[in-house]
């Protein structure tokens, strides 16, 4: 069994492997990092992770391209166009030695079902891991499962009438006591409060 953390801020208990960034003020589920254009968790880890790895494979092409070119040209050594070869293969290869070591360490993550904060944090380091299920399974759940929605609010138009929906963790009880929390594949039941709001407007008619 895993504990529940009680968020401060957003005055409510937070999954197992969430936590709350200072930037985006909020709780993300299955916290992975905060980058500059949002947080990265559960809902876009994998798009993340399929950047890095479109990145790495687009710098080594330019790079083998540039390469190429330089040695099947049969311009000058330093002629403009050798010139400009050289450069971009630079960059590019200077650029990929970060990314390509950014891509191998989010590979490995991604099979011992680790985030980068648990790695930063150390937890699962040298213990056990009630998240593992093996390399094939961890991987699956990575890049092949369903979009989980999302919490924070949803609003859809049906029928000329505004539906929000707002999902909000409920943990307890009528008596006080919490909810055992189980799922099947990580053994963490997590029962979620669906609150429905339904906004109406009406029009009125004057007959001239």
């Amino acid at each position: 069994m895993c504990g529940l953390n009680w968020c401060i801020t957003c005055k409510f208990y937070r999954p197992p492997r969430s936590a709350h960034c200072t930037q985006c003020n909020r709780c993300v589920e299955r916290y992975d990092h905060h980058s500059f254009i949002g947080c990265v968790g559960r809902r876009n880890y994998c798009y993340f992770f399929l950047l890095l790895i479109f990145l790495s494979l687009h710098l080594l092409f330019v790079s083998a391209l540039a390469l190429t070119f330089t040695l099947t040209t049969n311009n000058p050594i330093l002629s403009p166009s050798n010139l400009c070869a050289y450069v971009l293969m630079f960059i590019c290869t200077l650029l990929a030695v970060p990314i390509l070591g950014l891509t191998g360490f989010h590979i490995i993550l991604v099979l011992r079902e680790r985030t980068t904060n648990e790695h930063v944090n150390g937890k699962f380091c040298l213990g056990f891991n009630p998240f593992y299920t093996g390399f094939y399974s961890n991987f699956i759940r990575a890049f092949c499962a369903s979009q989980y929605p999302n919490f924070n609010q949803e609003k859809e138009r049906k029928n000329g009438m505004h539906l929000t929906v707002s999902y909000f963790p409920e943990y307890h009880t009528s008596d006080g006591h919490n909810k055992e929390i189980m799922n099947e594949k990580s053994g963490i039941r997590i029962t979620p409060f669906v609150q429905l709001s339904l906004n109406t407007s009406t029009k009125s008619n004057t007959e001239g």
